[in-house]
């Protein structure tokens, strides 16, 4: 959730009221205790500004600001204070921000994962957990639905406090309304086109090493690392298998055309770039490139152009092709041989992921451009457009795996 956290904030405070409200109140008090509200709602994303400016190794609701221990301390002692020394607005505020907050965490977790039971464990709970897999696949549009009602409502309210006037209202609801209605059918329609990333890759532990899989080299702890692993999420199916299948489900993702920009909300709505599609790729396979670039990283930090605790560490060309070359995958084009999860570099600065081959061998790849519709298209037509590779970097294991259909 993006947008509704300090309505819903706001909204809960009105109907709590007789939770927290002991005593009278001027209307200015009880209409900044609505306020805070609001900004209780928002005030666990406080954690975006060290993610974006100190630290984005790891999701910002690893923090403990996206902990509901943190917020029963703070809150049960700032109550405690309060009560102690007579203070009912203090003590009003206090239980008003615990609301605002913990509706917060809550409704993160409705497509996102949050540590509810930190510090006893460090597992990420959300209701993918609890959901089918079919509902699963939708909880992005779920989500938005949800957060559209909650604006809606927000608004609904502010209009039948303050506006009196029924000459007015009556068209203000109005296109409320239809906007709500608007906001649902593009929702809906918009869900086939923004991708629809695992969500047990950024949040679950497989093998309850206290390890989130996003961070874990070897996910299934067989003792071989995840890149070297031909099936790392121990699933049945093949790294390669499964890179070809999610490929499949980004055909006609909308492209970011911010590239990653807008403290990347675009993004995390799941419209992709060029840059994104190898991460995303090999992340459905259960390879965090991230993961793998930071280990890289920490034992050689030569020729990387960013930091490792920059958010666009593992989304950079430069980076990859960095790390490629550290670990010795990187070859010259003319060298060896295509195979599902190389990264191509072509010489104009594009790159692309082999994602399948047909019967024939023809390698097709994941083509992610800004001028044209992202689909699989044949290497070969990709060449045409976009002209000569240069390298090649091999990111899986090249074991066992059948040259014609790039699977095990």
């Amino acid at each position: 959730m993006i947008f509704a956290h300090g309505p819903l904030g706001y909204l809960l405070a009105l109907a709590t009221e007789k939770v927290w409200r002991k005593t009278e109140y001027t209307q200015k008090q009880y209409n900044w205790l609505l306020v805070l509200g609001f900004i209780a709602g928002i005030f666990p994303d406080v954690d975006l500004f060290y993610y974006y400016l100190f630290n984005a190794s790891e999701s910002h609701r690893a923090l403990f600001t996206h902990t509901p221990i943190f917020y029963i301390v703070v809150c049960g002692v700032l109550a405690l204070f309060a009560w102690r020394i007579k203070k009912p607005m203090l003590l009003s505020a206090s239980v008003i921000f615990y609301i605002g907050t913990l509706s917060h965490l809550l409704t993160d977790g409705i497509f996102a994962q949050v540590q509810y039971l930190h510090p006893f464990t460090q597992t990420f709970y959300g209701l993918g957990d609890v959901v089918s897999d079919g509902v699963r696949s939708n909880l992005l549009a779920l989500n938005f639905i949800i957060e559209g009602t909650i604006i809606a409502a927000f608004f609904y309210t502010l209009i039948r406090t303050h506006v009196e006037r029924w000459l007015i209202r009556i068209p203000l609801v109005t296109t409320l309304l239809c906007t709500y209605a608007l906001g649902v059918l593009l929702v809906s329609l918009s869900n086939a086109h923004v991708a629809h990333l695992p969500p047990h890759m950024y949040y679950d532990d497989l093998d309850n090493d206290g390890v989130v899989n996003i961070q874990d080299r070897d996910m299934d702890n067989d003792g071989t690392l995840n890149i070297d692993d031909n099936d790392s999420d121990n699933d049945g199916e093949s790294n390669p298998f499964e890179i070809a299948q999610f490929s499949e489900t980004l055909a006609g993702v909308w492209y970011d055309r911010t590239n990653g920009g807008l403290l990347q909300i675009p993004a995390r709505l799941g419209f992709i770039t060029m840059i994104d599609a190898p991460r995303i790729l090999l992340d459905s396979a259960g390879v965090s490139l991230r993961a793998e670039m930071s280990a890289d990283y920490a034992h050689n930090s030569a020729e990387y152009v960013t930091s490792v605790e920059s958010n666009n560490f593992d989304r950079t060309i430069e980076n990859i092709h960095t790390w490629l070359e550290h670990q010795g995958r990187l070859q010259q084009y003319a060298d060896g041989r295509d195979q599902i999860g190389d990264i191509l570099f072509f010489k104009n600065g594009f790159i692309a992921m082999v994602v399948g081959f047909d019967n024939e061998g023809k390698a097709t790849v994941l083509d992610v451009s800004p001028q044209r519709e992202v689909k699989e298209r044949f290497l070969s037509a990709v060449v045409a457009d976009e002209g000569e590779i240069l390298e090649r970097g091999k990111t899986l294991n090249s074991a066992a795996v059948n040259p014609l259909t790039g699977v095990e």
